[in-house]
């Protein structure tokens, strides 16, 4: 149904009206899906919702990598002012460890440190 061309109506609760010949009608069609209401629900949840670790209950907060470092440095003050950060790299069935190596070079990785031997370049 169109809209009404009313600027405002009082008294009347909100109500939703859907044709009931909609072509795209699937099992997973629901109020939501055909009124276009999941996207807006979505977006005010993305937006008014705060985000908890699952590990240590704690809000998650973005940092930028400037508050990150001084953190960091603040934290281990008496220890050097280096820092060495890495990650794991799953190794898929196709590829070889060289191969993953070579490719982790090639995006700018200088240092790669394997279980079997450490690599610096």
């Amino acid at each position: 149904m169109d809209k009404p061309q009313v600027d405002r109506i009082d008294g009347i609760p909100p109500a939703i009206a859907i044709d009931q010949t909609n072509p795209v009608r699937t099992s997973r069609s629901t109020v939501g899906t055909m009124t276009e209401l999941n996207d807006h629900l979505k977006l005010l949840f993305a937006r008014a919702a705060r985000l908890y670790c699952p590990g240590c209950a704690r809000e998650v907060a973005c940092e930028s990598p400037e508050r990150v470092a001084k953190s960091l440095i603040k934290k281990f003050s008496g220890d050097s002012k280096r820092a060495l950060i890495t990650f794991s790299v799953k190794v898929p069935d196709n590829f070889t460890s060289e191969e993953i190596e070579t490719w982790l070079q090639r995006q700018g990785y200088t240092r790669l440190h394997t279980r079997n031997k450490k690599i610096s370049r």
